[in-house]
């Protein structure tokens, strides 16, 4: 080759070209300063990604959409990162909301039978002490049946009541009846996930009317270890992480109305919030977040064994709140590193509304079909945006 260079191999140099991509990449973890020296602690990055609350819509995104921020490698080398990167969408739950899509038998009662009902049944491990009962039942059999909630629908993705957040776990009520008023007091928890656990207690009251009328109203604490309505990091569950806290109080108020061959039924929650920071996010301001839920329901439609449930509802809604995010910025030449401070509007920018339709029509004891859908205007709390969700479900029992 020219000017005396010759290609060949050298034990110690080996060819001697330069893996110029590799002396871009980051030297072993990235992550975000924690102290003004870039030398000095860091976060990892994977530990920082929050999983977007739903309540929130994409209120987060938006805020960080166009920022960028800096992290550094294990030689404080500096890396320009954006600010989406520290957030995430949760997965889809379709598949285990149509696992529970199932038939169930019309002589089980309406919605609005069911809400408010304050009754357990001996199959449900109910227990009579003196003048109180005690019931058990899963998160949305309880609240449903103390009048908190409308229930869990399997149909729509997101759920009206922060109740919601603990939805796989399962609770108890001491239920207390006098004449036309019932006195509850209960508490619940989902405790299967280690490091992210919900749990909360509360009480609640009836009152029945003559013609079936029911009014139900309910107070109640809400605490989440993990999260903060939903908002979590991507690494929740991992103890050794610090991750977001909350606590919640609840209000709830409830109504059923017999209404010839029609069911009406409403429910609807106002809640108040306050969390602790964790990762990038130093603080959160009090939250406020709204729910609502109404519908009919009318039986014996086409046959005797049939039942249709039309509803409304909003799912849980962030209407006021706020966080605060410090990330690190770039570093000077003796390595101290300067901190942007973002404050975070987490009130959604639109509601979501979402207009649902489930019909069931049991067959003797053997078949059972059950369809259903949900529209939803302004899907995940962003305007403009549309969701429609289809299920249909036939079970014979041989």
């Amino acid at each position: 080759m020219g000017n005396g260079i010759k290609h060949a191999y050298d034990e110690r140099f080996g060819h001697g070209l330069l893996d110029m991509e590799a002396v871009f990449k980051p030297i072993g973890n990235v992550g975000v300063a924690t102290t003004t020296k870039a030398s000095g602690p860091r976060m990892n990055l994977d530990d920082v990604v929050m999983q977007t609350s739903t309540a929130s819509g994409n209120a987060m995104q938006a805020a960080l959409r166009g920022k960028s921020f800096t992290a550094y490698d294990a030689l404080a080398t500096p890396f320009t990162v954006s600010g989406e990167a520290l957030t995430t969408k949760k997965a889809s739950n379709f598949d285990q909301r149509l696992a529970k899509f199932i038939p169930a038998s019309t002589a089980q009662g309406s919605t609005a039978a069911q809400l408010a009902s304050f009754s357990f049944a001996k199959e449900e491990g109910a227990l009579p002490m003196g003048d109180w009962i005690l019931g058990f039942g899963s998160t949305g059999t309880l609240t449903q049946k103390l009048g908190l909630t409308t229930g869990f629908s399997t149909l729509a993705a997101q759920q009206s009541s922060a109740f919601a957040l603990a939805q796989n776990g399962r609770g108890f009520a001491f239920v207390n009846k006098q004449g036309q008023k019932t006195t509850s007091l209960f508490a619940f928890g989902d405790l299967q996930n280690a490091g992210a656990q919900n749990y909360g207690l509360g009480f609640a009251s009836g009152y029945s009317f003559e013609g079936g009328a029911k009014l139900a109203l309910g107070a109640s604490m809400l605490r989440e270890s993990g999260s903060y309505l939903g908002l979590a990091m991507n690494t929740m569950g991992n103890t050794e992480v610090d991750q977001f806290n909350a606590i919640s109080g609840l209000f709830n108020a409830s109504a059923a109305l017999p209404l010839g061959a029609f069911d009406l039924f409403a429910s609807a929650e106002l809640g108040l919030s306050q969390a602790q920071g964790a990762g990038v996010v130093t603080g959160f301001d009090q939250g406020v977040f709204t729910g609502f839920s109404f519908g009919l329901s009318t039986q014996s439609l086409l046959t005797q064994n049939d039942r249709l449930t039309l509803s409304f509802s909003q799912p849980l809604l962030m209407e006021q709140g706020g966080a605060q995010l410090r990330l690190s910025g770039a570093r000077d030449l003796q390595g101290n590193v300067s901190f942007d401070h973002l404050d975070v509007d987490l009130a959604a920018q639109a509601r979501q509304l979402d207009f649902g339709a489930d019909y069931q029509l049991n067959w003797g004891a053997q078949t059972a079909l059950r369809m259903g859908g949900v529209f939803s205007l302004n899907e995940g709390h962003e305007k403009g945006e549309y969701g429609s969700t289809l299920m249909g479900r036939l079970t014979h029992k041989f």
